[in-house]
């Protein structure tokens, strides 16, 4: 049996299940290959790993209870990875974004968001966790001008911004890190350059009077790839040619440079490799500590147990509870199956 990233779209509890399966099919004899981005997976399960990287084969080695994370990550990047980001713990600010009541249909036209309620603060790191497909991508969508909503309010600093276009939302400093950054991130037979100002080529310094500016262009271009050491040989290649990775550079040196308000970033390590994503996160984290309101949504819980303050976890469009940092994957896998939150006496 060949499996590649089956736990994806599964909670902790069923990726539990998963694997006892597994192990009773390994002791009735049969082979399995699993592969998988996961090294808790790796170290939990499996009895050999080989190692992949840039389509070489690195090497293989037996897992036993001496094998560690940093020992696959240096074979999987070829350098020491941080799993221990430093959050540079503080009081979070006012709350900047409030959504009270808010609803949204699908593209079938059925419910997505239904009353769903939360707030983010200034200077914190609000993690959603939850299974694809429970109302994360409409969410997104709505507080972006992508999608309108059905009903609710979305307050922004104070202020009533629901259904608003999405140049409304740019404007304000609301970035926006998407899902599928092939599609909706990118364009992806413009030039990298074209991609970096393609939310501000209208105003100054990259315009005067309707003509672009050229030698504008060109600096902040060598700006943001030295800082986002972004890997390409010159401004002027397409979006596509790039590595997932450095297509991610590219979309965090857009929306993250300009000291955002509130980002909002979903998946945004999804389809990296271990080295990108220690990257991604940090400069998320870089975010949060500028005083950015971000609402991290990402089916990894490594992931959202490494970077949140708060975390917070949707099923079928609602809150099933707001949890705090450092909570057990078993408590947050009960609430992503739906069993709600018990209220406190």
């Amino acid at each position: 049996m060949i499996l590649d990233e089956p736990t994806a779209v599964l909670t902790p509890q069923e990726a539990n299940i998963l694997f006892d399966m597994l192990r009773h099919m390994k002791a009735d004899g049969k082979s399995i290959i699993l592969i998988t981005h996961k090294l808790e997976e790796i170290i939990s399960i499996v009895d050999e790993v080989t190692v992949l990287r840039d389509g070489e084969l690195i090497g293989s080695k037996l897992v036993d209870e001496h094998t560690t994370k940093e020992e696959l990550t240096k074979m999987m990047v070829g350098r020491d990875v941080l799993f221990n980001f430093d959050k540079n713990l503080k009081a979070p600010g006012a709350v900047k974004v409030e959504l009270k009541g808010l609803s949204a249909s699908n593209d079938k036209g059925l419910p997505a968001l239904t009353d769903f309620n939360l707030t983010v603060h200034e200077g914190e790191i609000l993690g959603l966790a939850g299974v694809d497909g429970n109302g994360q991508k409409e969410l997104c969508e709505v507080l972006t001008g992508l999608r309108k909503a059905d009903g609710g309010q979305f307050l922004f600093k104070g202020k009533e911004v629901i259904n608003q276009p999405p140049v409304f939302y740019i404007n304000s400093g609301i970035s926006h890190i998407p899902e599928d950054r092939m599609t909706t991130g990118l364009a992806l037979n413009w030039s990298l350059k074209k991609n970096l100002i393609i939310k501000k080529f209208h105003k100054a310094p990259f315009s005067k009077n309707g003509l672009l500016n050229q030698k504008a262009i060109d600096a902040y271009w060598d700006k943001c790839q030295k800082e986002y050491q972004i890997k390409a040989n010159s401004g002027e290649d397409h979006a596509r040619a790039l590595s997932g990775g450095n297509q991610q550079k590219v979309i965090l040196a857009r929306e993250l440079d300009d000291h955002p308000e509130m980002v909002i970033a979903n998946q945004p390590t999804r389809g990296l490799d271990i080295g990108a994503s220690e990257y991604v996160r940090q400069k998320i984290l870089d975010a949060r500590n500028d005083g950015a309101a971000v609402l991290l949504v990402s089916a990894d819980l490594e992931e959202i147990l490494q970077l949140s303050d708060r975390i917070a976890v949707i099923y079928d469009g609602k809150i099933m509870g707001i949890l705090p940092a450092g909570t057990d994957t078993n408590t947050i896998g009960m609430l992503m199956m739906g069993h709600k939150q018990e209220e406190k006496a």
